[in-house]
């Protein structure tokens, strides 16, 4: 399997939002990624969105859903309109830097285990916005409540606390979701994103399900 921008599926979310998603458009161009590559998914907006973006961006695929279904639908509507042998489902506010599509895909390609990969994401100042965080259970949410949190020491953070300083990269157990790139298989296997969740948690979710399925949640 041949893991490159040439058989990548990118799939950004629109709602409403036709000057972010053509940015994030522009920003995965400009960093490799063929037009011909790119699913912008138009969520049931109701306004110029989908012509602006389809006269911007020719040799990308606008799919326009008649209603606002879910982020979790969306975004398996827009993988399913272009197959591919990884899917990258991107905010349409999460703007890809020089080099950082090669690299997610270079982290998955480098083990076969892995099913998900993550990237680090910064704020506009290029301050940390921290993304990788525990899978809630009854303990973790015992932690969290206490107080404890902030005093769990940094190796031990990413299962236990979201205070980790996303400075290596590293096997986690759940993330955030504003960019994640899933491999084909897991993505056949897991159904996509979880269709009965609408918006929130479809990312921990997806993180959860995969890990079940034996895959590796990898951040980057």
């Amino acid at each position: 399997m041949s893991l490159d921008a040439a058989t990548l599926t990118v799939v950004v979310i629109n709602f409403r939002g036709a000057d972010l998603t053509a940015r994030c458009v522009e920003a995965l161009l400009a960093d490799g990624v063929p037009g011909e590559r790119i699913v912008v998914v138009d969520n049931g907006s109701g306004d110029d969105g989908v012509e602006r973006l389809r006269e911007r961006f020719p040799t990308c695929v606008v799919l326009a859903l008649p209603e606002n279904v879910g982020y979790s639908r969306s975004a398996n509507a827009g993988a399913a309109a272009l197959p591919g042998e990884a899917y990258l489902v991107c905010n349409n506010d999460a703007f890809a830097r020089s080099g950082s599509i090669g690299r997610l895909l270079a982290a998955l390609a480098a083990d076969n285990a892995r099913g998900v990969v993550v990237p680090r994401v910064l704020n506009e100042d290029l301050t940390l916005q921290p993304t990788v965080r525990p899978v809630d259970t009854p303990a973790v949410a015992l932690v969290r409540a206490s107080g404890l949190s902030r005093f769990v020491p940094n190796r031990w953070q990413p299962r236990w606390s979201t205070y980790w300083d996303h400075a290596e990269s590293a096997e986690i157990v759940a993330a955030d979701g504003p960019v994640v790139l899933v491999r084909r298989t897991a993505w056949e296997q897991l159904g996509g994103y979880n269709p009965r969740i609408r918006m929130f948690a479809e990312d921990s979710d997806l993180c959860w399900r995969a890990q079940k399925l034996g895959w590796h949640i990898w951040f980057e």
